[in-house]
């Protein structure tokens, strides 16, 4: 027979389903089922829950699905799950200890979503420990950036603000690509059975290529640091991780949000037009010659392309032969001199190339 705290129901079996399979762009986490959820056997099913109206008029959706047809929400790439899996009632009815951090941050790492986001700030700070604000956070479990939003449900609606459903549909739009892996080529060729410092070290062989997150702007800081004639703000560099109009793309040693920057791209891509930019493309010194440019760029076009993007452009310094010689071997051609161009007065060179429908990244 079911355990009652307060007027909460506990159950040995899950109350709900987790749906979640490998690789999905985005996870919602809720606190637990309440009761008509659980009596439906469906998530967010009380009438007066905005969840599944407001996944529709966000664009997460095509069209409004009714709780019943839950499952139907891998077909767009997001999944499900709660804190308290065994437990029915509103939060402040639940028993102390039935949120299982622990078993959800096991969830979150083994299935790695782009994205996992909180339908409370009552689920976030239960998860974190501390006090969470709304929005993208600066935080991460695992390789999965963490989103909070104000609750859907009807009895929270003095907290309710739809626009941050839409800035999290902007931001799961902009980081839709998962993480690859890219398989770095040795500077230099060496004998069969033989080793040399001149090789690609491990962690590069394995570097992974992703879209960034707002943790990733130290590193991505500490890269342009390097180049103190053009470097990027950090005003700048936040504006562009949060704005629907960027993609920006890092390379790192591990999947992990946060970890050591070794390359980064960004691309702007303007509403009404045909013509996508590359804003700025980083390379570490050390982990230049392996194609972490041309893999960024690929991806870069690849995403220009589905946004219907026709043409890619970009500007390089007239003295950068290493970059200039990498775009025309890519298929850029020159289109203009930018006369004093760069802040210390150099000239730039302002390149072209059309995307056709059949590049690849």
């Amino acid at each position: 027979m079911p355990a009652h705290t307060a007027s909460a129901i506990s159950r040995t079996a899950p109350v709900l389903p987790d749906v979640l399979v490998p690789g999905l762009r985005l996870v919602f986490c809720g606190t637990a089922a309440g009761r008509v959820s659980a009596a439906a056997g469906a998530y967010y099913a009380n009438p007066g829950n905005a969840f599944w109206r407001t996944l529709h008029e966000v664009g997460l959706t095509p069209q409004r699905l009714p709780p019943s047809e839950f499952r139907r929400l891998l077909e767009f790439g997001i999944g499900l799950t709660d804190l308290a899996k065994h437990h029915i009632g509103n939060d402040h009815e639940l028993p102390s200890g039935a949120f299982d951090a622990a078993a959800l941050r096991r969830r979150i790492v083994a299935f790695a979503p782009a994205w996992l986001a909180f339908t409370s700030k009552n689920a976030a700070q239960a998860y974190h420990g501390r006090s969470v604000s709304f929005g993208e956070q600066d935080w991460t479990i695992g390789s999965t950036c963490v989103f909070v939003l104000p609750s859907p449900s009807g009895q929270a609606r003095r907290s309710w603000d739809p626009a941050l459903w839409s800035a999290l549909a902007r931001r799961v739009a902009t980081s839709a690509t998962p993480a690859v892996s890219l398989r770095c080529q040795p500077r230099h060729k060496v004998p069969a059975g033989t080793t040399s410092p001149a090789t690609t070290p491990p962690s590069l062989v394995k570097a992974k290529l992703r879209p960034a997150c707002v943790t990733d702007a130290a590193g991505i800081l500490e890269l342009e640091a390097l180049f103190p004639s053009d470097r990027m703000s950090p005003r700048t560099l936040r504006r562009l991780l949060r704005a629907p109009s960027a993609r920006v793309w890092v390379v790192t040693m591990t999947a992990t949000p946060g970890s050591r920057v070794m390359a980064v791209l960004v691309m702007l891509m303007r509403r009404n037009t045909g013509i996508a930019r590359i804003y700025s493309v980083v390379v570490a010194p050390s982990a230049r010659g392996r194609g972490l440019a041309a893999a960024l760029i690929g991806r870069a076009e690849a995403s220009a392309r589905r946004a219907g993007k026709r043409e890619m452009v970009l500007e390089v310094r007239t003295d950068n032969t290493a970059a200039h010689a990498l775009y025309l071997r890519l298929g850029y051609a020159e289109q203009q001199r930018l006369s004093g161009y760069y802040e210390d007065g150099s000239d730039g060179l302002r390149l072209r190339r059309r995307l056709k429908r059949d590049d690849s990244a």
